[in-house]
């Protein structure tokens, strides 16, 4: 993580006038994650995705399954702890296939950050027992890589 967060300290530096999403303006970020589609609550997800308050104008974004939802407290400390606030996109039971609507969303919204770390899979094993293959969990993980990749610095 410590190395993630110091490439995304050097692409700001670098002159990139972005340290955040597409827009440093925090209410204007913060009007763009309003809008992010986020339904069916039902006790398995995080609290809806929003920007962080106004004290950061660098963050990343986390998303993830129940690992992730159950960790956020601890994650979001380490995050700030580092100068950095986190945006977390996080639901209990999520694959892989989920992950990759989240990007697609994320993408179309204008909400594609400049660090996105990823902590999806195991549920795809879990719940496609007797229909997963090496080759389809394979598939996946290459489409969410490519996905992520539309953002400078990206963890899986």
């Amino acid at each position: 993580l410590e190395s993630a967060l110091q490439r995304v300290r050097d692409h700001a530096a670098a002159g990139s006038a972005d340290s955040g999403t597409a827009s440093t303006d925090a209410s204007a970020a913060s009007r763009r994650w309003s809008s992010y589609p986020w339904t069916r609550p039902d006790g398995k997800e995080c609290p809806r995705p929003a920007a962080p308050a106004g004290k950061h104008d660098r963050y990343v974004v986390v998303l993830g399954d129940s690992l992730v939802r159950n960790a956020r407290g601890l994650i979001g400390q380490q995050l700030e702890a580092r100068g950095f606030g986190a945006i977390f996109v996080c639901w209990g039971g999520k694959q892989t296939t989920w992950g990759i609507e989240q990007i697609r969303t994320m993408s179309s919204l204008g909400l594609l950050p400049r660090c996105l770390v990823i902590n999806l899979g195991t549920n795809d094993l879990k719940l496609d027992r007797g229909h997963q293959t090496p080759a389809v969990l394979q598939s996946r993980l290459t489409q969410l890589l490519r996905l992520a990749k539309q953002c400078p610095v990206s963890l899986l």
